[in-house]
């Protein structure tokens, strides 16, 4: 029972490590040595360093058998999923506490050119006699296809799997390509058949601020001029070190706060 109860406390650490470094956004993963089955990434730096002054730990991942450390990138994937269930288990809880709730979905391609679906949703919960409006990312989901009958097929799917109750789905927000918003055989459209209450539409509010946007850059003289005297006078500042200093010194000598040009 004693190394039971020490292999349970070693995995908390690891979890732990797991954790921090998803909620730092930092990769676990560095490079596998395949001849001392060990890799060079953030998960095994920290590991080692918990281990500094972890003394369970430290006997876990110095032991001399080769299997049942939980290091490899197979058992951190492993953690992920786990982490990945426990999260999405408590938002559905909430969610489905809630009389109503909103789906929001868009389709990207990723690094290696996949296309995943992305799943939101928005709902109100109360909390200490208090409520509160809550947008929670649902998770990503890889499209076969990217028409609108495979991704509302993906979306109710998903809902359903992870256990979100649809008789209390209301609304739906996407972006306003026609996939997406077809009167016809859209993926709102095709949801609002199959499911009659989630008739409610709502364009996504930074597309629309976007598309605002650059419509006005193009449409109106001023903003359109403004726009590109802007940018070309950014990169001629930006485009040389001494052209920096000397805006910095300017700007200091009539008393404005320097502008951080090394973040432009």
């Amino acid at each position: 029972s004693g190394k039971v109860e020490k292999n349970r406390v070693s995995l908390l650490s690891l979890i732990d490590v797991i954790i921090t470094l998803g909620k730092r956004n930092i990769a676990l993963r560095g490079n596998w040595n395949k001849e001392i089955s060990e890799e060079d990434g953030s998960f095994m730096f920290f590991v080692n360093w918990k281990s500094s002054f972890d003394l369970v730990l430290k006997e876990h991942i110095e032991q001399k058998c080769s299997y049942g450390k939980y290091l490899s990138p197979l058992a951190q994937n492993e953690f992920i999923h786990c982490c990945e269930l426990e999260n999405r288990s408590k938002i559905v809880s909430r969610c489905n506490q809630s009389n109503f709730f909103s789906v929001m979905a868009d389709e990207c391609a990723d690094c290696s050119n996949q296309a995943q679906l992305s799943i939101c949703i928005r709902y109100c919960y109360t909390e200490n006699d208090a409520w509160y409006v809550t947008e929670d990312f649902c998770g990503f989901v890889e499209l076969v296809k990217t028409n609108a009958e495979t991704i509302s097929t993906c979306i109710l799917n998903k809902l359903r799997e992870w256990g979100f109750d649809l008789t209390r789905l209301r609304g739906q927000g996407y972006d306003g390509c026609s996939t997406m918003t077809g009167e016809v055989s859209g993926v709102k459209t095709r949801i609002t058949q199959e499911l009659s209450n989630a008739k409610y539409f709502v364009h996504c509010r930074s597309h629309c601020l976007n598309l605002v946007v650059v419509n006005s850059c193009q449409s109106v003289a001023v903003v359109r001029n403004f726009m590109a005297i802007l940018g070309k006078i950014t990169w001629f500042i930006s485009a040389s070190s001494k052209r920096k200093n000397i805006m910095k010194f300017v700007m200091k000598d009539e008393g404005q706060i320097a502008i951080q040009f090394e973040l432009m």
